[in-house]
């Protein structure tokens, strides 16, 4: 499974949001989950839950800063975001890197010219 451009996007663009169930309990698990902060993670609903990992990502998960939101902009607090980390053609399959915690860390697969080898935080 993968998600796949249906039309070219530039860099920089917000692709969406990432919708979900809100996830409270630190035991929880999925190999889909991703971190909000604040002790909370998301279960994604389709179509970005089938992002694929690369070591070298087209793509980016996007907070805003609550410290710099504005109040008109309150409505983008505690939400995540899918960005472009550079210019995307059509069919290109949109990746993200999942930079997991090294005791969740897996072989890695993706192919990149810069793959760490593992799915795990660079550091």
């Amino acid at each position: 499974q993968g998600l796949y451009a249906e039309k070219p996007f530039r860099r920089g663009q917000v692709l969406g949001q990432i919708k979900g169930r809100i996830i409270t309990d630190p035991e929880y698990t999925s190999r889909y989950c991703m971190e909000l902060g604040n002790g909370q993670m998301i279960e994604p609903e389709c179509s970005f839950r089938y992002m694929n990992h690369s070591c070298d990502p087209n793509c980016e998960l996007m907070y805003y800063d609550p410290e710099t939101l504005t109040e008109d902009q309150d409505h983008l607090r505690d939400k995540l975001f899918v960005q472009t980390r550079r210019k995307i053609t059509f069919g290109e399959e949109l990746t993200i890197d999942y930079a997991w915690p090294a005791d969740h860390a897996l072989q890695c697969g993706c192919q990149a010219k810069k793959c760490r080898g593992w799915i795990v935080y660079p550091d």
